[in-house]
């Protein structure tokens, strides 16, 4: 506000061509009137320019003020604006001010919105690929189980779970014998009387060169199947991450955890969120 104020004062332009030139086109906007500057609006004569001082004592007047009312960034600049104040950052200034309010925080929804990227994860075969982890630590159920150790498999998108009393080695090789082995090796039962699909299968009527064909084209066929599930998962990793907010944290900062999860206060329709 102060070149305008120069201006407006002691008629002194601006060194620059283009930012005296820009403040001629709106130096008509303003008046002076007994050393104080004030802009004209479209909703009413006349409004009175802050300092900056001055505008985040206003702002902090309508956000809190005595009724605690805790408007958002537009109620605020609307409402300074009806009654009688501007600067030319009002809305980044009330946005910022806003921002640093606490009760504003616990109070105001969450965010659905998912934090992170996707990441993607390809698995062309069968046990191409696990991902194991353990959740720990949970609170004592039956049997003193507190672990639960996950597998999953990317391929087949199968889950196996399940709870331990104790976390040691021993019990995580049982746990991938028993779930993970056992569950893909598939052992053949030789039984003597054929049925009616192997009775109907004759030697000689090609039977062998089919099967060998079939061996011959499936890398073909796989091959496809891996572009196809890449370009799928490529379609939606764009559109996941179009709607991603990024949220990082850096050590020593302060932030809000969920009431929800935490339970620290009561849940009530007034409570924090």
């Amino acid at each position: 506000m102060t070149p305008i104020i120069n201006c407006q004062e002691r008629r002194v332009w601006l060194e620059d061509q283009n930012e005296a030139r820009a403040l001629r086109m709106k130096i008509g906007q303003y008046v002076m009137e007994e050393g104080v500057l004030f802009k004209k609006s479209y909703m009413m004569p006349m409004l009175r320019c802050v300092c900056p001082l001055q505008a985040n004592y206003v702002i902090q007047e309508i956000h809190i003020g005595a009724c605690s009312m805790h408007l958002k960034t537009r109620s605020v600049v609307e409402k300074t604006i009806r009654k009688g104040y501007y600067w030319p950052t009002m809305h980044r200034d009330a946005r910022e001010e806003i921002r640093k309010c606490d009760s504003c925080h616990i109070h105001a929804s969450i965010p659905k919105l998912p934090k992170t990227l996707m990441t993607l994860i390809m698995a062309p075969c069968p046990f191409f690929q696990w991902g194991m982890d353990v959740l720990r630590p949970l609170p004592k159920a039956l049997g003193k189980v507190k672990f639960v150790i996950v597998a999953v498999n990317y391929f087949k998108k199968w889950i196996e779970a399940k709870p331990l009393s104790k976390m040691t080695g021993k019990e995580v090789k049982k746990f991938v014998w028993d779930n993970i082995v056992y569950s893909e090796a598939v052992i053949p039962a030789k039984i003597g009387m054929p049925t009616h699909r192997i009775m109907m299968i004759k030697e000689g009527e090609g039977n062998e060169e089919d099967m060998r064909l079939n061996l011959n084209l499936l890398q073909e066929r796989r091959e496809a199947v891996d572009f196809w599930e890449a370009r799928y998962k490529m379609k939606m990793e764009h559109y996941y991450n179009k709607r991603v907010r990024m949220v990082s944290f850096k050590v020593g900062e302060y932030v809000y955890r969920k009431n929800e999860a935490s339970r620290v206060e009561n849940l009530g329709k007034m409570g924090p969120k």
